[in-house]
């Protein structure tokens, strides 16, 4: 082979493999992209959380483009304002972890949904039902360090594909059968039902936790000590979770094999502890 061809097939392999990387990396940053996302290349602002208005652009959050993200930290929040009220059945966020608090808003400001830790994973998720009138979208870090938030975007319907019904068939009429008359069945005992456990009695130290939160309602849990203190370690930590899950134990009411309810930090506004002991 002479030296002129290595030269040619040399120089053509580069070519395509450069086309190759290229197309990975068009392909890669594209990944985010959804048809029909309220969000997609608009500009959204940054500002302090709960405020809508002025800010600096964040647009690396709306560019459909994963390997960029908007670096906001704790109590600030990014937004936008659509220009009409939409109805919003779906959201997609990217983030460094499920964090955060998504809200929305009406053109008043008034507060429609909050949803708390919203699943970050670049997957599709669907509300429990539609969000209408809304004006705002705001996603604020209610975490205590600094959040990255790569893509987020909002849909005003499913994406799923629509299925096309078939020809609901005419039904032929047939004859009305004469019914043939039945004995009458013998009544059989209904039985009685079995007594259900006693549920257990609680002993041992326990308190009674009453929790005033900055909506000026009030939460009372009856508990073991040992649930109690988990919560003020909770509560006196500055790097735990933002929510604490409390089980209800005896109130417990339902089909349920377990309730649970969570509290966030930053809306306790004080807690009451009054201690007792119960004696088998």
């Amino acid at each position: 082979m002479s030296k002129k061809s290595k030269v040619i097939i040399l120089s053509f392999l580069a070519v395509l493999l450069t086309s190759s990387l290229l197309y990975s990396t068009f392909r890669s940053q594209s990944a985010y992209a959804y048809t029909g996302g309220l969000l997609n290349g608009k500009t959204m602002l940054m500002s302090p959380a709960g405020t809508l208005t002025g800010g600096n652009t964040a647009p690396n959050a709306t560019d459909n483009n994963t390997s960029t993200a908007v670096a906001f930290s704790a109590g600030y929040n990014v937004y936008y304002k659509f220009p009409t009220d939409q109805t919003i059945s779906q959201y997609q966020i990217y983030a460094s972890k499920d964090a955060g608090t998504l809200r929305f808003y009406d053109s008043s400001n008034n507060l429609l949904k909050a949803i708390v830790s919203p699943v970050s994973t670049n997957t599709l998720t669907t509300l429990d039902s539609p969000i209408s009138n809304v004006r705002y979208i705001e996603f604020a870090n209610t975490t205590a360090s600094v959040y990255s938030l790569y893509e987020i975007d909002v849909f005003s319907q499913s994406t799923s594909p629509t299925v096309t019904p078939s020809a609901t068939p005419v039904p032929t009429p047939t004859a009305t059968p004469v019914p043939t008359p039945t004995a009458t069945p013998v009544p059989t005992a209904t039985p009685e039902p079995s007594p259900s456990a006693t549920p257990e009695i609680p002993s041992g130290d326990r308190a009674i936790l009453t929790i005033k939160l900055t909506s000026g309602e009030d939460k009372e849990f009856d508990l073991p000590m040992t649930e109690v203190n988990a919560f003020m370690t909770w509560y006196d930590s500055a790097t735990g979770t933002a929510r604490y899950g409390i089980d209800k134990h005896y109130n417990n009411k339902g089909p349920f094999s377990k309730r649970t309810e969570y509290v966030i930090h930053d809306k306790i506004l004080n807690f009451e502890v009054s201690e007792y002991n119960v004696t088998e």
